[in-house]
């Protein structure tokens, strides 16, 4: 017997050869069958001598009868004629009577009647021709290839029972083609999807064992598989088949489970069956070994692909066999998951947005103070807190609606993240979102120190400026809360800063913390100097209610009138003043509200006693500088009123 067969199996010509008959089978003279001599589908007609093709009339196209070899004998071309008209029980009948040789061509292409009757699943006829003497060997073999090639779908039982009688006869199981495959594999490489196919082809499988198949073989098998990776035995490919009856079968047939480490484990992840996956774990496959398509572990691959139902259940099943919750994806040949190659398995259940598969990993050790592995907007690699705070996640789309980030904050928080860790100036507290209060909220409760929301300012400015210069409206309230109205020397602009932003609310809830509506900026202006068209009548009522003067004179006119016309940096202004172009005095808050037009504010004043006859000390009224700014509404306004 040779040790590799190279058959030439000619399927596409063996194909036209048995749909060339016409499905109806109408015809009743034998010689009006039809077939194309290279190969293609035709169909028969009722006349005795016309063959019409189906998909190309150019196609040469003829009787079947004129495709027999003529130097057969009578009773061969009678053999020969029966099997391409599809009727075996005649061959069989013909061959019963006949003392001729049984194994010829029946067409000029070369098709022997074995190969013929084994491809069509004819048993009884591959049975009497092999019955007559013929021994195993190249024939044999290629018979047996091509009953395989067939596959098992097409006449279940007529094709097992074919491939049993080869066998019995002595067609060998490990004879390899010319690719390398053994029979076996060739019947696992076509591998039937449908329950009932699957069940046929597994009783192929038991008759190839049985006779002897090797189930340590390897093949190359799968997308992206190479030379190079871990070949397919016929576990790993039942593996990614996802037949968990036919991985019993080769198991309980002897089949190693190790021989390959975890390879079948990875072909049944990208098989997508979690069951074969069980089945594999529960005789030792390592969850944690390397997968034959990357440098990453199987577990950290399914992570990797968890966005997909059936993958998330494959790493769900992988953790709970033992998994490494701080497993790698993307790590480079014996590298590290740090200094930017790589990140967490954790980092990429976040990324999904998929909190059941967080909370799994935390409570199986992953670490939630970890770093990420990459930079991005941070000076330095982020925690993974800031990570989720931050606004570089970018979940798939069939995602971003399920993307939680106030679960994703509190179950970091709540397995032991560090809310104060950081890795650049910012710290997590202050990168909470107004619109999500509830993350801000968990940050505190888990102990996020206030005074680090103030970017490194010192005694110069306190959280909650800094937050209400950020406007961070929420968070203010939340720090201003807590501070048990009992502000620092370092919140002294807070007011200022709140009125300036016109946010009412803010400005209440430090007016109730006894801060000081009669303090002073850098450019002597008081709160009442900042009032904006936003609220302004409500505004100037709680700070004259609070106590604040509203004819305090202070700032200058210019500056104050600059900065509210054009909305320059609040923070800058706030904190450091502008150094005025050239002195014009100091203003009342009436006056300012005159040069910015701020009729609201200007009314809201003279409602609150503020004095319209006080002079600058450039010489205006409040007037004057209405006038002097074009305000002609103000000016009609201040004329009305009593103290002017």
């Amino acid at each position: 017997m040779k040790n590799r067969l190279t058959p030439k199996f000619a399927l596409l010509v063996i194909g036209s050869i048995l749909f060339s008959v016409s499905s109806h089978g109408e015809a009743e003279q034998a010689n009006t069958r039809c077939a194309v001599a290279t190969g293609g589908i035709v169909t028969s007609t009722t006349g005795t001598t016309s063959c019409v093709s189906s998909w190309n009339k150019d196609v040469p196209i003829q009787p079947v009868s004129q495709l027999i070899p003529p130097d057969l004998t009578a009773d061969q071309k009678a053999i020969a004629l029966a099997l391409l008209n599809r009727d075996p029980e005649r061959a069989l009948a013909l061959i019963q009577k006949t003392r001729d040789g049984l194994l010829f061509p029946i067409s000029k292409v070369g098709i022997t009647s074995l190969s013929y009757s084994s491809i069509s699943g004819y048993s009884k006829v591959v049975e009497a021709i092999l019955d007559r003497g013929i021994k195993p060997g190249n024939d044999l073999d290629t018979a047996l290839f091509q009953a395989l090639e067939s596959g098992v779908s097409l006449q279940r039982q007529s094709q097992i029972d074919t491939i049993q009688v080869l066998l019995k006869h002595g067609a060998h199981p490990r004879i390899r083609d010319s690719m390398g495959r053994t029979a076996f594999m060739h019947l696992l490489w076509a591998w039937p999807k449908s329950p009932e196919d699957r069940a046929a082809a597994r009783e192929v499988a038991k008759s190839l064992i049985a006779a002897g198949a090797d189930l340590e073989e390897t093949t190359i098998y799968g997308i992206g598989i190479n030379a190079e990776r871990p070949r397919f035995t016929p576990l790993s490919m039942a593996a990614y088949h996802g037949d968990t009856a036919l991985i019993q079968l080769l198991l309980d047939s002897g089949a190693n489970p190790l021989a390959q480490g975890s390879v079948a484990l990875a072909a049944a992840l990208h098989g997508s069956s979690t069951e074969a996956a069980e089945l594999l774990l529960r005789k030792g496959s390592d969850p944690n070994a390397q997968s034959y398509l990357s440098t990453d572990s199987i577990f950290a691959e399914a992570v990797n692909l968890s966005f997909q139902k059936e993958h998330l259940d494959f790493a769900m099943l992988l953790l709970k066999a033992g998994a490494d919750p701080n497993a790698c994806v993307g790590k480079p040949r014996d590298g590290a998951c740090e200094n930017g190659h790589g990140y967490l398995v954790l980092i990429r259940a976040i990324d999904l947005g998929n909190v059941e598969l967080v909370n799994a990993l935390l409570s199986k050790g992953a670490n939630p103070n970890a770093t990420t592995g990459t930079g991005g907007q941070f000076s330095q690699p982020p925690t993974i807190l800031e990570w989720v705070l931050s606004s570089q996640i970018q979940p798939p789309p069939d995602h971003k609606e399920k993307f939680d980030r106030t679960a994703l904050v509190k179950t970091l928080l709540n397995a032991g993240a560090d809310p104060n860790k950081r890795s650049g100036t910012s710290s997590p507290l202050a990168m909470t979102r107004d619109d999500e209060p509830e993350v801000t909220m968990a940050m505190l409760d888990k102990g996020a120190r206030i005074e680090d929301v103030a970017s490194g300012e010192g005694e110069r400015i306190g959280p909650i400026t800094q937050m209400i210069l950020n406007k961070r409206s929420f968070l203010a309230m939340e720090l201003i809360r807590r501070t048990n109205k009992r502000l620092g020397r370092n919140e002294r602009h807070a007011l200022r800063a709140a009125v300036s932003y016109g946010a009412l609310d803010i400005v209440d809830a430090l007016l109730a913390a006894k801060s000081n509506p009669n303090d002073r900026g850098p450019l002597e202006e008081t709160p009442l100097h900042l009032v904006n068209s936003k609220g302004a009548s409500a505004m100037v009522k709680r700070l004259v209610d609070a106590g604040a003067d509203p004819n305090a004179k202070g700032g200058s006119l210019r500056e104050l009138r600059s900065y509210l016309m054009s909305k320059a940096s609040t923070t800058n202004f706030i904190l450091a003043g502008i150094q005025p172009a050239f002195p014009d005095g100091r203003a009342t808050p009436l006056m300012v509200a005159a040069a910015t037009g701020n009729v609201e504010a200007v009314q809201a004043l003279l409602n609150a006693g503020a004095d319209p006859t006080i002079v600058s000390e450039s010489g205006f009224t409040a007037a004057g500088i209405a006038a002097r700014n074009y305000n002609e509404t103000v000016v009609n306004l201040l004329a009305t009123s009593k103290s002017h």
